[in-house]
């Protein structure tokens, strides 16, 4: 793979209550986003975050 383009995004947000979107489940996350292109003009989304509690990372691609 020939990677032509990288950004990265810094991220700041709470996790809202599915049923109650006035309070919040979790808060303080932080983490980052970054799309990656390759040669072939495939985006890969990379995506994680944590609060010291919780955390997930995420990688999606389209091709």
């Amino acid at each position: 793979m020939v990677i032509t383009d990288i950004n990265i995004y810094r991220l700041a947000h709470d996790v809202e209550d599915y049923y109650d979107p006035c309070s919040f489940t979790s808060t303080g996350h932080t983490g980052f986003a970054s799309v990656i292109t390759d040669a072939t003009e495939d985006d890969t989304l990379v995506y994680g975050f944590s609060n010291g509690d919780y955390a997930q990372f995420s990688v999606m691609s389209r091709n």
